[in-house]
């Protein structure tokens, strides 16, 4: 089976900032909360699950002795999360300014739903949730820590982390970089 016969995860990447009216837009049935260690989780509606991670927006794993980095157990509760995932669940993923951690995540939990149903880890799979992740998010910078593991997780063989390590971005120091 082709990537396309299998349905995508309807996910919205965004920002603190907005994450509340993207909630009630797109209807949301779960979210993903992630802010840096000590600080309170966004709040969301009654009815939608959730999954609250604690990390920083750091792109160098948790090796045992970085603690706040991205790290397994980051990725494991992701995975798990998703595989509670029905065909027509709507997702609204955020981080502070829904570029990094929340791109990352976004693409590594489409992927992980896009096999759940049978897909196979391959190029196709990748280019396939890439391209998707880039329409919604044209100014994501998946977090590389976060890509790496997940990449690792869903056995891809660096066909994620060759992705972000491929794409170019300049950071120009606006706003919309911090």
């Amino acid at each position: 089976m082709r990537p396309s016969d299998h349905f995508p995860l309807d996910y919205r990447a965004t920002s603190l900032q907005l994450f509340y009216a993207t909630q009630s837009a797109v209807l949301a049935t779960h979210s993903i909360s992630i802010a840096d260690p000590g600080t309170d989780h966004a709040k969301t509606k009654p009815g939608i699950h959730r999954l609250d991670l604690a990390m920083h927006d750091l792109d160098r794993p948790d090796d045992g002795s970085l603690p706040g980095h991205p790290s397994t157990r980051h990725i494991d509760a992701i995975l798990d999360y998703v595989r509670s995932f029905a065909c027509d669940d709507r997702v609204v993923i955020h981080c502070m300014a829904g570029r990094r951690r929340s791109t990352a995540t976004a693409v590594i939990a489409d992927i992980a739903h896009r096999i759940n149903q049978g897909a196979r880890p391959d190029a196709a799979l990748v280019d396939a949730a890439w391209a998707d992740l880039l329409r919604k998010n044209p100014d994501a910078d998946p977090n590389r820590a976060l890509i790496a593991l997940g990449d690792d997780a869903l056995g891809l063989g660096g066909l994620l982390v060759k992705k972000r390590r491929n794409m170019v971005r300049y950071i120009d120091l606006t706003t919309a970089d911090y």
